[in-house]
């Protein structure tokens, strides 16, 4: 895995980390942040990195709608003006991204952890 790969995997660390923590004004930030580091990724891929960036958007999709299913609706939606359009865009955009199995398991491993 590229040193690009393993940045994206450690932001989707942290935003784990600021879901389980409580720290939800930070996360559209962060999403922010994963969204520029896959865009850069996938600009620097080669044709044969094509699968395994594929499994990593998938992966992504899969951690946004998680998000967007736990995410209290108060505190993600106050951070800025500009920030709260992006968070709201960004909850409809992610609605339908991935399988609802696929987020209930998700919601259940950070529940877990708690």
């Amino acid at each position: 895995m590229s040193a690009a790969a393993e940045a994206v995997m450690a932001v989707t660390y942290k935003l784990v980390q600021q879901a389980q923590s409580g720290q939800w004004r930070e996360v559209p930030h962060t999403l922010a942040e994963r969204r520029a580091m896959l865009d850069q990724l996938a600009m620097h891929t080669r044709p044969e990195d094509q699968p395994w960036l594929a499994a990593l958007r998938a992966a992504v999709a899969e951690s946004d709608a998680a998000v967007a299913a736990i995410a209290p609706r108060d505190d993600i939606g106050t951070v800025r003006s500009d920030d709260a359009l992006a968070a709201n865009a960004w909850r409809a955009e992610t609605a339908s991204a991935a399988p609802p199995d696929a987020a209930d398991r998700m919601i259940a491993e950070i529940r877990r952890t708690r």
